[in-house]
């Protein structure tokens, strides 16, 4: 898959030029922030911040050093009120407008599929941000409040897809395969037995998920993601013939940043 078009018609480019149904990872709704963008790069503080596990992560799991996410940056201008960014805003404001209306035309005109888990993990990330929203004391800087309703509207546009995508019947849950129980249990064991980073239950339930899909259906799927514990449990899949064996090919690409849709698996 060849990228010929900016991002964000990227996206909608190399999806629409897979062969096969495309599973997408939650970081495939995420507007980064493209590389010729005129604004300043800024260390992510939150590169190092724990969460559960006691797993150091990365937000969105891609490996950065700055923020490359639009809504990320907006949220670091919020927090920290610098006034130098202030210029910033217009542009930053732009690429959350076109990115929305790309996803709008890929989740309306394009083969996607969402796991459950995605849905639900999205989904609760919208009603935090809308819960702060709703009852935060309004401020007395008006641009600082327009960063706040910008970013509400985005994400108002994100769980309308969500909810398209739902009503369509493009959310699938396999969990009560027996395949699926297997696939589960198989990559966390196997990450347990070879002292692997442990991923999360939405991880796990992603790849159980989509390989369960492939074999009922017996049909290939192009996975989307920037999550390298997918990349390692893939691995670990394949690698056990008495399992890989009951399912079609996955195929997996990254997410725009940083390897700009490139195959990850098969190498």
């Amino acid at each position: 898959m060849k990228e010929t078009k900016p991002y964000p018609q990227s996206v909608f480019q190399v999806l629409q030029q897979s062969p096969f149904e495309n599973i997408l990872d939650s970081n495939m709704f995420a507007a980064y922030v493209p590389r010729e963008l005129a604004v300043p790069r800024i260390k992510d503080p939150r590169k190092t911040q724990k969460v559960q596990d006691g797993i150091f992560r990365h937000p969105s799991y891609i490996g950065s050093s700055y923020i490359n996410q639009v809504f990320n940056y907006l949220g670091f201008i919020k927090r920290t009120q610098n006034s130098g960014y202030q210029q910033y805003l217009p542009v930053l404001f732009h690429e959350l407008n076109h990115f929305s209306i790309v996803m709008e035309d890929i989740v309306y005109n394009l083969d996607i599929a969402i796991p459950i888990e995605i849905y639900e993990e999205q989904k609760k990330g919208f009603e935090c941000f809308f819960e702060v929203y709703r009852t935060r004391s309004g401020g007395n800087i008006e641009w600082i409040n327009d960063v706040w309703r910008h970013q509400k509207v985005f994400l108002d546009r994100m769980d309308m897809l969500f909810e398209t995508l739902k009503v369509r019947g493009r959310i699938f849950d396999c969990s009560s395969e027996q395949l699926y129980e297997r696939i589960f249990s198989f990559c966390s064991e196997s990450i347990n037995r070879n002292s692997l980073d442990k991923p999360n239950k939405n991880d796990l339930g992603f790849i159980a998920n989509s390989c369960t899909k492939a074999a009922l259906e017996q049909q290939p799927k192009a996975l989307w993601s920037g999550d390298k514990h997918i990349l390692e449990m893939l691995r670990l899949v394949y690698g056990d013939p008495g399992l890989s064996s009951r399912f079609p090919q996955l195929y997996l690409y990254s997410s725009y940043d940083p390897h700009n849709h490139a195959q990850w698996f098969p190498a």
